[in-house]
């Protein structure tokens, strides 16, 4: 494929030296380039967006330029680089993990003018290699060459095209075509937004602080935090692929590393707690869990319970409005972050109201009443079932979330017990009705 390509020495000898060649394909005359139908455009970007998506959420940079890159560079994946099997949308010269493809291109120097060589391009994949490559260029490229591009520098796509301008590429209309095509395709909708706040947060697990909001296999790290450390946070970068950062005040790291924290919360008298009998489920984000507290609202002990586990409690208590759980001396767990699976004192209103059809058994009363009972009793535990109410272990467990058809309900020794059938009863109180 014949390509124009405006590049100047200085622009590059800087190239070269950082290891990555970038063959310019604006052409001399940008009219020269073909029209493009709405449906491939279209098609070009249900491709690009996700890769454009990850690769700029990697190494921290705006969304809608490298798209805007990928389109003027590539004609919309049109160019014959840009497709099958090629997929180098910025041509980016050399090769990649040892593929390579050869075009003749147009070369420039002060000495000889334009003139024309065969030169290797990087050969990928798919388009994420592509999009990766040129993020990877724009982030590391020469020492901060790119910093202007930057998502922590740039105040906006434009001012991330100003950076590219003169560097990336020579033509001096290199940033307004940018432009244009963000403007007119409305390609911002793609980048990330970027929220100020002024937040104390608490890490929730382990993480790595980097000097940029970029992947930590990129930036450059800072120091490292631990559960229970307090942030202030000052700023977050979201992307559209569900990434997000957090600007602390030790330097920037992963949003989903850090949970809210309660401040300014009156120290709790625990003499005002109830006694209460529950089991709760965790309820929060799957792969990460919740705080726990020494006392409500007051110091994180180091511990997090794991979203989808289930805890009993044995106390509770109201602090301006807010409700916390025990789930054991000295620790307490948020409510809003649960879900109450079994009540011993909603189970008890809804055995007094169950259908009176006493059947007298040992001198103990019991009500004839089908259903299907869930055991709740931990992921970690195992429920015994005995002989009678209030009788002896059988032997048998019934493990934690399995359900069970149930054919009476006995009170005896201050709980009601389901029979399973035969001699097999369980405590209702480590098990639920659906």
């Amino acid at each position: 494929m014949n390509r124009s390509t405006i590049t100047s020495a200085v622009t590059a000898i800087l190239i070269a030296g950082a290891g990555i060649s970038v063959d310019n394909i604006l052409n001399t005359n940008s009219q020269t380039h073909q029209v493009v139908d709405a449906t491939t455009q279209q098609e070009f970007l249900n491709k690009a967006i996700p890769a454009a998506t990850k690769a700029s959420s990697k190494y921290g940079t705006y969304t809608s330029v490298m798209l805007a890159q990928a389109i003027l560079e590539s004609n919309w994946g049109n160019s014959q680089l840009a497709q099958e099997p090629n997929n180098n949308l910025f041509g980016i010269k050399g090769s990649y993990q040892g593929n390579s493809v050869s075009f003749s291109t147009s070369e420039f120097s002060d000495d000889n003018g334009y003139y024309t060589v065969d030169a290797n391009f990087r050969k990928y994949p798919t388009y994420h290699e592509s999009f990766d490559d040129n993020g990877n260029l724009l982030r590391n490229g020469l020492n901060g060459y790119y910093s202007d591009t930057w998502i922590e520098n740039a105040q906006s796509s434009s001012d991330a095209t100003n950076g590219l301008q003169g560097k990336y590429a020579t033509a001096p209309d290199y940033a307004q075509s940018l432009n244009k095509i963000i403007s007119q395709y409305d390609l911002t909708k793609y980048d990330p937004k970027i929220t100020g706040v002024n937040e104390r947060k608490v890490i929730q697990k382990t993480c790595s602080v980097t000097s940029a909001p970029v992947e930590s296999s990129v930036g450059k790290l800072v120091k490292t935090l631990h559960r229970g450390d307090v942030v202030d946070v000052t700023k977050y970068i979201a992307y559209g692929n569900g990434v997000k950062y957090a600007l602390t005040n030790y330097g920037w790291i992963d949003a989903i590393a850090i949970v809210p924290i309660v401040s300014q919360a009156p120290v709790a008298r625990m003499s005002d707690a109830s006694v209460v009998n529950k089991i709760v489920k965790i309820n929060y984000i799957p792969k990460y869990g919740i705080a726990v507290w020494q006392k409500p609202a007051h110091h994180v002990v180091g511990k997090y319970l794991a979203h989808g586990t289930s805890w009993r409690v044995d106390r509770q208590i109201s602090i301006n409005n807010h409700l916390w759980y025990r789930v054991g001396t000295n620790q307490w767990i948020d409510s809003q972050y649960t879900i109450v699976t079994y009540d011993s004192k909603k189970v008890a209103e809804s055995k007094t109201q169950a259908p009176a059809s006493p059947v007298s058994s040992a001198g103990r009363q019991e009500v004839a009443i089908r259903g299907i009972v869930t055991v709740s009793c931990g992921n970690y535990q195992k429920l015994a079932v005995v002989d009678a109410p209030a009788g002896k272990l059988t032997g048998k467990k019934l493990a934690n979330n399995t359900r069970w058809r149930f054919f009476k309900i006995a009170k005896a020794d201050g709980h009601f017990w389901y029979n399973l059938g035969g001699n097999q009863w369980v405590i209702a109180d480590y098990v639920y009705e659906k």
